[in-house]
């Protein structure tokens, strides 16, 4: 039985096909369409599902979408003429949105006509297959569930979903048992955690959704006690695990392509900060009173959620899950024993969660799946990259062993761009499309954002360890195979591994496994060997702006257009302008 799984028309398209309860692939469209948070139909991911399965979509018995847009028809209406006739902005925004084929964050407002149409759409594009499909609109919100609970290793668990908006519902409880879910709290729209955030984001000069993970990094910088009190107002927690947002400091709720925040924000918080403006300690400071806000909220959520299910077992879900600073505090305060957190956790994910959530909760069909790598996109095969790397004229050799070599030029000091195997699925690169290099310096941080990454300077890096290192450098040894968790880095080793360990301290760590992603677990331990630190830097194969690379000639332009040193594609290392390090070098 193949059931697909699909997203689009919001942001974050995506595909994923599952083969009688086990995930064959899924990819998301920005990685071929090469548009950050594509929101395009998904018409190359689903080409990708159906080679990878060498079927054709007549094979296909079930598509799931991960929206039901009519539910959010009229809580719309009611919210539009409440606050009418301010609310005619909703209408023009999207207009302009619509022109400039951008994306507006409204859930049902956002392309309703598509949306509601995109089962036949896939029959029409597919017509000559005879597909045969049964077609589903799922709640999105259980789409998210779905993607994290029915996929982890937890028999039972809490679950909480949390994002900008689904269809109406912004923030959804529930408690998960076997392949069923029991629903225990809703919040609607328009309060909402993540766009609350995105709009602070907005005001700091950041845009809709690339600025939160970049105001993540940025908090550490910052004192969040100096606006805390003040911020304190602009979200509101009640009993029951409850909030709402407090609309006299922003304007979201009437306006998506204008600014989001209210004129009383600007009044008390001062002038937003220009696009590529200073980020001086006034901006820092938000930044960080937002952060301690955020996680406030969603604490405030999960000591209720924990009190009514008395699971030690959480499954997160949502955009707002991919806030690795507030997901490792879970953890570090003991809200939950044990955090599932899938890889691709916001709406990329749902087409997971809708294949599966088909699988075993329409069908019935007993779990037994584990997401334990995000490796599950596109593969290239050696003739593929061979071609790729002639194509471009390029100097290369083979390697003869790639894990040894590479860790010699590692600890040399040099960049590496990584391409090996099949491409992770969500936004982070974990060891399959990754930019490589020692974990110090301390200027290495620098050096990469400035000549490779062209981003921000306060951005940091990611440190990967082998998990049963783990202990030896952060100050908990809890398993992050996704780059969703931030732990302390010990004191003794801050200045070990300098490059990666944060303003304040921390690090977003990755652990590996030899069972999970063997190479790259071979590379960090020859590196090891070599230098006695088990720990190298890492960061997505892209630039600012742009997705993460996905063909060998994605990696070929990135390479080619920053000042990495070298590439590693397969067995093959790839050299810019005829200078290959000497044959004499290499590790024996």
């Amino acid at each position: 039985m193949y059931i697909m799984g699909i997203t689009c028309y919001g942001h974050d398209s995506s595909a994923a096909i599952v083969k009688d309860g086990e995930l064959i692939t899924a990819v998301e469209e920005e990685r071929f369409d090469r548009k950050k948070h594509s929101h395009a139909f998904p018409i190359n991911s689903i080409a990708h599902c159906l080679r990878e399965c060498r079927i054709t979509m007549g094979d296909i018995d079930h598509i799931g979408y991960y929206l039901r847009p009519w539910i959010g028809y009229a809580p719309v209406a009611l919210h539009f003429f409440r606050y009418f006739p301010r609310s005619l902005n909703l209408i023009f925004d999207r207009w302009i949105a619509k022109s400039k084929d951008d994306y507006i964050p409204y859930g049902p407002l956002t392309a309703p006509r598509q949306m509601l149409s995109v089962g036949k759409h896939i029959r029409k594009v597919y017509e000559r297959d005879s597909p045969n499909f049964k077609f589903h609109f799922l709640e999105h919100h259980l789409c998210h569930h779905a993607s994290s609970f029915l996929v982890s290793p937890f028999e039972k668990a809490a679950c909480l979903s949390i994002d900008g908006s689904g269809e109406w519902t912004t923030a959804m409880t529930a408690y998960g048992e076997g392949n069923k879910f029991t629903i225990l709290n809703k919040v609607s729209a328009p309060h909402s955690l993540g766009t609350f955030y995105n709009s602070v984001c907005e005001y700091l000069g950041f845009t809709f959704l690339e600025g939160p993970g970049k105001v993540m990094g940025l908090s550490s910088y910052g004192d969040p006690e100096r606006y805390y009190e003040e911020f304190k107002k602009t979200v509101i927690l009640r009993e029951g695990g409850k909030f709402f947002i407090n609309f006299d400091y922003f304007d979201y709720h009437v306006t998506r392509t204008k600014k989001r925040y209210s004129q009383k924000f600007v009044s008390i918080f001062g002038p937003p900060r220009e696009k590529n403006g200073e980020i001086t300690q006034h901006y820092m400071d938000i930044a960080a009173a937002l952060q301690r806000i955020l996680e406030d909220a969603c604490f405030h959520i999960l000591y209720d959620l924990r009190k009514k299910t008395g699971s030690k077992n959480l499954c997160l879900s949502g955009g707002v899950a991919l806030n690795s600073v507030m997901n490792g505090k879970i953890l570090e305060k003991g809200i939950f024993d044990d955090v599932f957190i899938q890889a691709a956790a916001s709406d990329s994910g749902c087409s997971i969660g809708a294949a599966f959530y088909i699988y075993n909760m329409l069908l019935g069909e007993q779990r037994k799946f584990v997401f334990k790598t995000a490796c599950v996109g596109p593969e290239y095969k050696e003739d593929d990259i061979l071609k790729a790397i002639n194509r471009k004229g390029a100097d290369y050799r083979r390697l003869d062993n790639v894990a040894d070599e590479t860790a010699k030029l590692l600890a040399d000091g040099k960049i590496v761009g990584w391409f090996q195997g099949r491409s992770e699925f969500g936004p982070r690169a974990l060891g399959c499309r990754s930019i490589l290099t020692a974990p110090y310096p301390a200027e290495m941080k620098d050096i990469l954002n400035k000549r490779v990454k062209h981003r921000e300077p306060f951005r940091p890096f990611a440190p990967v360890v082998l998990q049963e290192k783990m202990g030896d450098y952060f100050e908990m040894d809890y398993p992050s195979p996704f780059m969703l968790l931030v732990f302390p880095v010990k004191p003794d080793k801050r200045s070990v591994i300098p490059a990666v360990t944060h303003a304040d301290n921390t690090g977003r760590v990755q652990s590996v496994t030899k069972e999970d992603n063997g190479l790259f677990y071979d590379l960090i331990a020859a590196f090891g060997k070599i230098t006695g630190i088990p720990v190298i830097l890492n960061t997505s194969f892209n630039v600012q702006g742009m997705p993460i690379v996905n063909s060998p000639d994605d990696a070929l332009d990135c390479f080619f257009s920053t000042e990495m040193d070298y590439l590693v594609m397969g067995d093959y290392l790839v050299t810019k302008d005829g200078k290959s390090p000497d044959k004499k070098q290499d590790v024996q």
